[in-house]
């Protein structure tokens, strides 16, 4: 597995911290490895709220955010999971940023926050 991960389903949504170091030329194969994972958590407990803690080394290029965020069914992710996503790594916000963006344009319920506390007052409000 590329990145580790601590997968802790609540009640209410699901919580992934992702860890790991970003290899150039494996973001994506490792990005949809990953997030079909995270997905078949969210499947198996019927729930649809997922907050991601990154705490990933490197850069996301944006080629690469493209190609993994213009197409969440890729990993299984369905338009009716919202994620709330806290990029701990100051240097990939931008790139978190622009994710956000890709998936958005495509009518998945997404958003980047600076904060935990933030992104689940978000996730867990309707």
């Amino acid at each position: 597995m590329p990145y580790e991960f601590d997968i802790q389903a609540h009640e209410d949504h699901i919580r992934v911290e992702v860890s790991g170091a970003r290899k150039a030329g494996h973001e994506v194969t490792d990005a949809i490895q990953t997030g079909r994972q995270i997905s078949d958590t969210c499947r198996e407990h019927g729930i649809t709220k997922l907050l991601l803690i990154f705490e990933m080394t490197g850069r996301l290029p944006a080629i690469e955010a493209y190609e993994i965020f213009s197409d969440p069914s890729a990993f299984g992710w369905t338009r009716d999971i919202k994620v709330a996503l806290v990029d701990m790594n100051p240097e990939s916000k931008e790139d978190s940023l622009f994710s956000e963006t890709v998936a958005v344009n495509r009518a998945y319920n997404t958003r980047v926050f600076e904060d935990e506390r933030d992104a689940r007052e978000w996730l867990l409000n309707p």
